[in-house]
């Protein structure tokens, strides 16, 4: 069955995760395309000094090594499926004092290049042209567009599993409480684990003022002062999900 399931939507919209024992993914939406700089270290990367580093799919990188990045090996895994473009799916490393952990993996509705900051503009983007998730659209309850969708399955030997997440978009704040709400799930065995009070993870749900005290500001505006494009995000999450011991889920 399928282990997991990242949903994300958005203008630029870029889930970021760290290994705790977890899978799969998917994430939506964007606008015009802006060539982000050269592509190094991580082999189909993006670089900024003393900050964050992404390499993606286009590189030497498959989807297996997303999920291992993810389970650090510990668990049995298999059927693994991306869909998705490929620059929307990677790894990062170098989020330390940025984002709250150094690496993991990284989805984005658009270029995961464009994570990479300073903050220079309010509405980056890039359109990938890739089909919607029906999950997706109804958690958020508006059409989503450019889906990044990380599956597996796999076999773990305890009885729970968590990860730590960081939910981002450049949709921030201007587009709170439109139909542009870009929105984030994590599901395992068919249940979604990335909730706060019960809803999904959204521009809607955590912002400025409903649930503030998990959000970060970083529109340009108010200074943009974490070394990220992206205008806001998330404090850490963690996502804490039970789980079918020495068998599949």
């Amino acid at each position: 069955m399928k282990s997991r399931s990242f949903l994300l939507s958005v203008v630029l919209v870029v889930l970021l995760l760290s290994a705790l024992g977890i899978q799969g993914i998917r994430a939506q939406e964007p606008p015009p395309r802006e060539e982000t700089g050269p592509k190094q270290p991580l082999a189909g990367a993006a670089v900024s000094p003393a900050g964050i580093q992404t390499a993606d799919l286009t590189g030497d990188l498959i989807p297996e090594d997303l999920v291992y990045s993810l389970t650090c090996g510990e668990m049995t895994v298999s059927n693994v499926t991306f869909t998705g473009a490929e620059v929307a799916a990677g790894v990062f490393q170098g989020g330390n004092g940025i984002i709250g952990f150094d690496k993991g993996i990284i989805l984005s509705t658009g270029d995961i290049a464009n994570v990479v900051g300073p903050n220079t503009s309010n509405g980056i983007g890039v359109v990938n042209g890739t089909a919607a998730d029906a999950d997706l659209t109804a958690l958020s309850g508006f059409p989503t567009h450019d889906a990044a969708v990380l599956e597996f399955d796999f076999v773990a030997q305890t009885t729970e599993i968590q990860f730590r997440y960081v939910f981002a978009s450049d949709e921030y704040n201007e587009f709170v409480g439109s139909d542009f709400n870009d929105v984030f799930a994590f599901y395992v065995n068919g249940q979604n684990c990335a909730t706060i009070a019960g809803d999904a993870i959204s521009i809607n749900t955590v912002n400025g003022t409903q649930n503030s005290g998990f959000y970060i500001n970083n529109d340009i505006p108010s200074g943009a002062a974490l070394n990220t494009e992206m205008d806001g995000l998330t404090t850490v999450l963690t996502c804490v999900a039970p789980v079918n011991a020495n068998q599949a889920n």
